[in-house]
């Protein structure tokens, strides 16, 4: 039992290996559905300008059913780049449940803005080649409370 407390509290003060699970952001199952089918993910909720602003930085990994929903207060064209990210993504942009964008592939510290040219209000950001493994278009749609 005193071992199972100092390995708990080592892990604790050392931080564990796993960013996503010590950034302190909501997290919510969501899903994507096309009608037929439907993808399950557990997501990070960015929803103050804080939260957006730093993202998935620094990050060093990203499991495939994972990602960080960024939740916007207005639609708008929303443009995302990769400082200080170290893993690639692909990016899906909403407006409502609707999805207006997808972007694929996204390296890693690429700073050129990429997004679509129509308003979006929300972004999933998952790891690259989520959009080609479970074949998401824009005929897909968010499944969420948010």
């Amino acid at each position: 039992m005193i071992a199972k407390l100092v390995l708990f509290f080592a892990l604790v003060i050392s931080g564990c290996s796993d960013a996503q699970e010590n950034t302190g952001l909501p997290t919510k199952k969501i899903s994507l559905t096309n009608g037929k089918e439907n993808i399950e993910l557990t997501v990070e909720i960015a929803n103050t300008y804080k939260q957006r602003e730093i993202g998935l930085m620094f990050r060093k990994s990203l499991d495939m059913n994972k990602g960080m929903l960024f939740v916007f207060p207005v639609a708008k064209k929303h443009k995302f780049w990769m400082k200080n990210t170290y893993i690639p993504l692909d990016m899906i942009f909403f407006n409502n449940k609707n999805i207006v964008g997808l972007v694929e592939n996204v390296q890693a510290h690429d700073l050129s803005p990429q997004g679509p040219d129509d308003l979006s209000n929300k972004v999933l950001e998952v790891p690259a080649g989520f959009i080609n493994k479970h074949k998401v278009t824009k005929s897909w749609q968010l499944v969420t409370g948010i």
